[in-house]
């Protein structure tokens, strides 16, 4: 099999050869007289975009954090693709799958730079972790436009901030006590929450 990435230009000789009486080149093996000539094969072989784009990346271990509230621009990964095909065929697309939480983010076409595309990451509506996908594509020119890719999946840990208010499990508590109780009597016990992680409320 012909293959560019293994071995791209193949050099050959061809020998034809007869034998007939002739007074050239004596052939001492079998004493009969013979001509021949040889024709030198030189072949370069072209190039087809026939392997997909692969990912430097571990595709177990790649991961990536981000603070919520963080500004809108903020960089979240980079992540980088290569192919084995030559010149235009080797030329890699990069795009997010459309999942649930991928409109938070916008990736460079180029580059592979991931970076969030809103003011309203929040941890509490989203989830600490949620996986980001990302094709690799490139456009197989030798069979009607096919499009070859690879998919690679980005961890996103959401790291939480101190941002919500601690709130009462009721807006109003109205009591009735008697007069005369002893000090240290308990009145009442209320309860508040707090959305962050590992709130702690005094």
């Amino acid at each position: 099999q012909i293959d560019y990435e293994t071995i791209k230009r193949h050099v050959f000789y061809a020998k034809l050869s007869d034998r007939k009486a002739t007074n050239h080149n004596y052939n001492y093996n079998n004493h009969l007289w013979s001509t021949y000539c040889l024709i030198k094969f030189d072949i370069s072989v072209n190039d087809l975009n026939d392997n997909r784009p692969e990912f430097y990346s571990d595709l177990n271990n790649f991961s990536a954090f981000i603070h919520e509230n963080s500004p809108k621009g903020t960089v979240l990964a980079q992540v980088e693709a290569f192919d084995v095909d030559s010149k235009l065929n080797s030329l890699i697309n990069y795009s997010l799958v459309l999942t649930q939480n991928s409109h938070f983010f916008k990736i460079d076409s180029s580059t592979g730079l991931i970076i969030l595309d809103s003011n309203y990451l929040d941890r509490e509506l989203v989830g600490s972790q949620f996986v980001l996908k990302i094709n690799a594509t490139n456009i197989k020119t030798n069979n009607q436009n096919e499009i070859i890719n690879n998919l690679q999946s980005l961890l996103v840990n959401i790291h939480d901030v101190n941002d919500n208010f601690p709130h009462f499990e009721q807006p109003k508590y109205f009591l009735n006590i008697e007069e005369n109780l002893p000090t240290g009597f308990v009145v009442i016990q209320m309860k508040a929450y707090d959305s962050d992680l590992n709130a702690t409320i005094e």
